[in-house]
């Protein structure tokens, strides 16, 4: 179509830096079954919004990039995957998305300079009680961080440019 598309999980090299208009833009790689796979960091003014999804887990220290909104994948609950029979499914849940445990450890990691969290690329199956896991997740972060599943079609405003 003519539009210039940033493809850094095409790499070799999956982290670079590049700026699209006024944002600086970040990719780093991230685990995902042996599939390439890039989360991201966008900075624009003074915020910092890092997207991380079809991800195992993030294997970086991000707390010196400040990070300010963190979309993020929570895919399913560890402990209901450990009450169930080893199939191809859960292999591939278990081996390519981000656990409640994993997610609330980054989360927990970079809470110092967080405003909003929207969950994203979670089950749709029985692998993940949402109202359970945002509630638990809720004890782990400070009160002032808003936190949300990201909704199909829904708009977020995050009083931010981006």
């Amino acid at each position: 179509m003519g539009i210039p598309v940033w493809q850094p999980y095409l790499s070799k090299h999956k982290r670079q830096r590049t700026h699209l208009g006024d944002f600086e833009c970040e990719s780093f790689e991230l685990p995902h079954n042996g599939c390439p796979n890039v989360g991201y960091l966008i900075r624009a003014d003074y915020l910092t919004i890092a997207y991380l999804t079809d991800m195992e887990y993030c294997k970086w220290d991000l707390r010196k990039q400040k990070i300010n909104v963190a979309l993020i994948e929570m895919n399913y609950q560890q402990k209901i995957m450990d009450k169930l029979d080893i199939d191809s499914h859960i292999t591939h849940t278990v081996l390519g998305h981000a656990s409640d445990k994993t997610t609330t450890e980054f989360l927990v990691q970079n809470k110092a300079h967080l405003q909003n969290v929207i969950l994203c690329h979670y089950s749709k199956s029985e692998n993940l009680n949402r109202e359970e896991a945002l509630a638990e997740l809720k004890t782990k972060l400070p009160k002032y961080i808003n936190i949300q599943y990201a909704i199909p079609g829904e708009e977020i405003t995050l009083g931010c440019p981006f």
